[in-house]
């Protein structure tokens, strides 16, 4: 007895099975016969259609300031009803929704107005959306998104962007389909860049005419990640122009002053060719880091020829006229430096009981000695530490400060 109620239950739920299975395919049948996919689904054709948005984005893939491109990975969702798609749940075995062929009914060529490279609809004919009995169809397509963006590199890397994404139909005017937003922006929890921090995601309607079409634009703003180019450009620049003020504590005798300070000038020029390969070959707007490189360059070159002319008054033989002397006097006696090591120094002895004497005294001749070319190159060389050094410290004051002011 068991086993036959077992054996007519199986029976009763294949025939469900089939019956479900036919039902659906009459639904198919009965939606898709007569339909026209390449006319507006609305009964009076002068009637507006509405196409609602909806975007949610997965990650930021790319902002390349170079070529000026922006690009994401998100999903679409859209949203409209279908005038001509409709049934009764109940003559089809309560069927409520079906999943057609984007090629099967009509469905709007959503296009990337703003696009990197070419101008493309959403759709492809393998992708599915949903039908509603009502005629409310649902379409989500995720894409790579790449449009267009103006990179503005003032602050870099301390810069923030702004790109957009701007969406229409572009076949059909603002008095034919108008387009809304469900809402703003879905930001998934897990959206990450490597360089580039989303701050905010705003969205826009940009409404039509009889004559213009609806737009919807979303903006983003983005902030760069510049931990890592501090470390590894501003960092070395800054370092090398401490190092390049050094070339004037270098003694003339080891020989190695020119060949240091023209190694920071090279070093200096290929940081600016390393930070060029990353700006937009532009001149509007310019990176405030170009013009501090240039500063820096600049001031290299300033080096390397007070050394070669600094040098040049070192290895000089012969008379010194009174300006240089006079020179030399007035900074050498800041520095405490020895002015002529051949000048006897007169010492008097004192004895226990005479209190009224000195221990040393400067020989009187301590006013008239000589100074050598030697002196002069010294003195020159502690003139150029202290100018350049306030130099360097000035420029770094004033860009640091303008970099933070702006990010």
């Amino acid at each position: 007895m068991a086993v036959t109620f077992v054996l007519v239950l199986f029976m009763l739920l294949e025939v469900s099975h089939g019956q479900q299975y036919s039902k659906s395919v009459d639904l198919m049948t009965a939606v898709l016969t007569g339909y026209n996919p390449r006319q507006r689904p609305v009964l009076e054709q002068k009637d507006t259609m509405n196409l609602t948005l909806s975007l949610s984005v997965f990650s930021i893939r790319d902002l390349d300031e170079v070529e000026g491109k922006f690009s994401l990975v998100g999903k679409l969702g859209m949203q409209w009803r279908d005038e001509i798609i409709n049934w009764s749940p109940a003559s089809y075995g309560g069927a409520s929704k079906i999943d057609l062929k984007l090629s099967d009914i009509w469905y709007p060529k959503l296009v990337l107005t703003n696009p990197f490279t070419k101008m493309t609809d959403l759709g492809e004919d393998w992708m599915t959306l949903s039908v509603t009995s009502s005629g409310d169809i649902y379409f989500f397509p995720v894409s790579v998104f790449e449009a267009t963006c103006s990179v503005d590199v003032t602050y870099y890397p301390f810069d923030t962007q702004t790109c957009t994404l701007e969406f229409s139909e572009l076949s059909y005017s603002g008095t034919e389909l108008t387009l809304t937003s469900s809402g703003p922006v879905q930001l998934s929890s897990s959206l990450q860049s490597s360089q580039w921090e989303m701050i905010s995601a705003d969205v826009t309607r940009i409404p039509g005419s009889s004559v213009l079409v609806d737009k919807i634009k979303y903006t983003f703003t983005t902030k760069r990640k510049s931990l890592f180019l501090i470390i590894n450009i501003l960092t070395p620049i800054i370092v090398m122009a401490v190092l390049n003020v050094l070339v004037f504590i270098l003694p003339a005798e080891s020989g190695e002053r020119l060949s240091f300070s023209v190694t920071m000038l090279l070093a200096l020029a290929v940081y600016m060719t390393i930070v060029g390969d990353n700006l937009p070959k532009s001149s509007e707007p310019m990176s405030i880091l170009s013009y501090y490189l240039m500063g820096t360059l600049f001031v290299s070159s300033a080096i390397t020829v007070l050394t070669i002319l600094n040098l040049d008054i070192y290895h000089r033989q012969g008379h010194v006229n009174q300006c240089f002397k006079s020179l030399a006097r007035i900074i050498l006696a800041k520095t405490c430096r020895n002015k002529s090591k051949d000048t006897p120094v007169q010492v008097k002895v004192a004895f226990a009981d005479d209190k009224n004497s000195d221990c040393v005294s400067p020989s009187p001749t301590d006013d008239k000695e000589d100074i050598s070319w030697q002196d002069v190159s010294f003195a020159v060389d502690r003139l150029c530490l202290v100018f350049i050094t306030i130099t360097n410290i000035t420029m770094n004051i004033v860009f640091m400060t303008t970099l933070q002011s702006g990010s």
